[in-house]
């Protein structure tokens, strides 16, 4: 027997409950369940609308999975296993040293399991840091299966099945006579299921003997299905797909007129659902006969997910994924950019998540809902639109014209009325002139900067376009999930009622403590010195108060003044390093401000360790009187713009 050489950094010991879907209950492994069914307790979208898509630089083959906080994992063969958010954002990524075909699974305290081209079965932690490998002779494309007693399941290229402790300790080892692809499944009983490039599907005790195998004439990449009745269903290259009793023997086989290499899934009146080489997906009766089929244009290799309405969603070669109602009749069909090999996912809002060889993960779902009429907006200057917890407004437009170039200065305000926050991109925005030509802004010249807008609140900034062919028309602000606003730029409506915003009140944050979820913060002392009164200073410290090892980085601050305008970093000085456990650094952190700014926020965001730090009292004059001041003021100098219109 091979044994597995170990690397451990962290051990985790924890208890499994015995349940394993009560504590994650969207989908927590590939095929959703241990026997893997395919099922989900909530049911998908009824349209195929793209909510947002997530780029990697690699191929995604592997399937998406659904943490029970929303996060989605998916595996890239850039080597890189990416948490992202609901909203699309990326929440962390942990990068491997080759290709990552595995499908993750989350064991219920949150670790998660994978394995790699690097020949390493991975255990990380749910911010995404690495707590212990294993090494194995050979690669690994098979995905975990985690048992209610929290032993890990996977194959190698080197023909072994792996059971492994929660800590990373090898509890036994399985010998096939070839490459295993099949990811085990596992029977409430303790039973072991996995087939093998040596023709066989495989029966493990819970001991790791074997109990016994089942020959076809083909290799076996497809991952077995278990039924509530005992019955085991798997795909062979043979071109067929079979039904197992658990004693072993034959129940039936499906002829199709291609390879079954996808995986079936089990719907909850035990109608069995696989894909063919010969392009269709077949609906087959318990008793192996054809119920319907489904015909594509290309062959389906995805493994399909079926909802709690009945519906199938399957992925096709030909870069379609399809919803199909349970009569086999087609509900819509969502075209990604390339090929579809990953299998989908589907969470508790109903999107249905999937990857493709373009090296995107799509999220599908319901359009976003508007707070207007639609989608896409018109409005009038200084009117604000907003969309699915966003709002824009436009506060003033300055324009200077010279012989060669438009120089256009847009003042705006973005504001997050979402319960969560709102990753924020400067090129998210567009100015579009006449001609229908978009310009992008100065990333140097802009003051709106990329930050993480928090529930509830507002940045504001300037946006600078050079624009060299007549006068621009509309601003655009597009999101990374496709969601779209177009705010007109040659109307001239009268503004909303403004809003107040009232200064922060004056105040010093000396030696007070502020503490993230991994982070302290305590201030020094701020100041802006003689030499310079438009430097602002602030001195403050960190300490580690996670159990492994952080990275600080002055990236990951910024002060606004009260009416939203973020200022960034001073980059020509440095704070910035790593942070063992439980130890703290000092430093500061410098920003030039104007001098008629007399009170700022500084915020010190990092999303890796989850700690949104902010400081709300930084007076930067001694004697500051509290004044209402308005979101929306019309600049005087719009009318030279409107003139030239």
């Amino acid at each position: 027997m091979k044994l597995l050489l170990i690397s451990i950094l962290i051990l985790s010991i924890y208890n499994i409950s015995t349940a394993y879907a009560s504590e994650n209950t969207l989908w927590p492994m590939y095929k959703h369940d241990p026997q893997h069914t395919g099922q989900s307790s909530f049911k998908g979208t009824d349209e195929a609308i793209l909510e947002w898509k997530f780029s990697t630089e690699g191929v995604i083959q592997g399937s998406p999975m659904i943490g029970s906080d929303g996060t989605v994992y998916i595996s890239s063969h850039d080597s890189n296993l990416y948490a992202i958010n609901p909203d699309g954002t990326e929440k962390w990524h942990f990068s491997a040293d080759k290709w990552i075909d595995s499908t993750p699974a989350i064991a219920p305290d949150g670790t998660i399991y994978f394995g790699s081209w690097d020949k390493r079965i991975y255990a990380i932690d749910s911010s995404g840091n690495y707590k212990w490998s294993a090494q194995t002779p050979d690669q690994i494309s098979s995905s975990p299966t985690i048992g209610p007693d929290g032993t890990i399941y996977i194959g190698a290229d080197d023909g072994f099945v792996y059971a492994i402790y929660p800590d990373g300790t090898l509890k036994w080892s399985f010998r096939t006579d070839e490459r295993i692809f099949s990811t085990p499944a596992l029977a409430p009983n303790g039973t072991v299921y996995v087939g093998s490039f040596d023709n066989n599907l495989y029966a493990i005790n819970p001991d790791g003997t074997e109990k016994w195998r089942f020959k076809t004439d083909g290799f076996i990449f497809s991952s077995p299905g278990i039924a509530s009745d005992g019955t085991i269903y798997f795909g062979s290259y043979d071109n067929n797909l079979y039904a197992v009793y658990p004693d072993g023997t034959l129940k039936w086989s499906f002829t199709t007129r291609g390879t079954v290499q996808g995986s079936p899934s089990i719907a909850m009146d035990r109608t069995v659902y696989v894909g063919s080489f010969d392009n269709n997906l077949y609906a087959i009766n318990p008793d192996g006969t054809e119920k319907w089929r489904f015909k594509t244009d290309d062959i389906v290799v995805s493994s399909p997910a079926i909802d709690s309405n009945g519906t199938i969603y399957v992925g096709s070669v030909d870069t379609f994924l399809y919803a199909i109602n349970p009569d086999g009749t087609e509900k819509w069909r969502f075209k990604a950019d390339e090929r579809i090999f990953s299998s989908p996912a589907i969470d508790s809002e109903g999107t249905v998540y999937i990857g493709s060889v373009d090296g995107n993960l799509y999220a599908i779902g319901k359009p976003l809902e508007s707070s207007v009429s639609s989608l896409l907006t018109t409005g009038g200057l200084n009117e604000f639109v907003s969309y699915a917890g966003t709002e824009l407004y436009v506060a003033s437009i300055n324009v200077l014209y010279t012989e060669t170039v438009n120089e256009v200065s847009v003042e705006v305000f973005l504001k997050n009325i979402d319960s969560k926050p709102r990753s924020f991109d400067l090129s998210s925005f567009k100015l579009k002139n006449l001609d229908g030509n978009e310009y992008s802004p100065n990333s140097e010249k802009s003051t709106l900067q990329n930050v993480r807008i928090q529930s509830g609140d507002t940045i504001r900034g300037v946006l600078f376009f050079e624009s060299s062919i007549d006068i621009s028309s509309q601003l655009i602000y597009k999101d990374i999930r496709g969601a779209k606003i177009t705010i007109s730029l040659r109307d001239t409506n009268t503004p909303p009622d403004p809003e107040p915003v009232m200064l922060f009140t004056p105040g010093s944050n000396t030696g007070k403590k502020f503490i993230g979820k991994k982070l302290e913060m305590t201030i020094l002392d701020e100041k802006f010195p003689e030499s310079d009164l438009q430097q602002y200073v602030i001195h403050f410290s960190l300490k580690n108060r996670s159990n492994t090892e952080i990275i600080y980085d002055q990236e990951f601050s910024y002060v606004k003044d009260s009416n939203g305008n973020v200022f960034l970093p001073d980059i020509s000085r440095s704070f910035s390093g790593t942070l063992p456990v439980d130890q703290s650094v000092k430093g500061e952190i410098w920003f030039i401000i104007p001098n008629h700014i007399s009170n700022v926020v500084f915020v010190y965001d990092d999303i890796a360790t989850n700690s949104y730090l902010v400081v709300p009292e930084f007076p930067l004059s001694i004697s500051v009187m509290a004044i209402t001041v308005s979101l929306l003021v019309v600049s005087s100098k719009f009318r030279n713009y409107t003139q030239k219109m």
